[in-house]
């Protein structure tokens, strides 16, 4: 079989290498945030009232 030979490439015809990576960020600070604190969150996203409620309850459950 053989493959035809392009001459030319549209920027159409290119895929960024990279677009499988643009979701990895988000579990990376959750766990950078559970390897931090010791609490795990569930839901995005994570506003410092959430990581503040979370160690108050962790303080009460101690």
């Amino acid at each position: 079989m053989r493959l035809p030979k392009f001459e030319y490439f549209e920027p159409k015809d290119i895929k960024e290498a990279g677009e499988g990576t643009q979701l990895s960020p988000a579990p990376a600070i959750v766990n950078a945030i559970y390897d931090a604190i010791g609490v795990d969150f569930m839901e995005l996203p994570i506003t410092p009232e959430k990581i503040l409620d979370a160690l108050e309850e962790k303080k009460k459950k101690a």
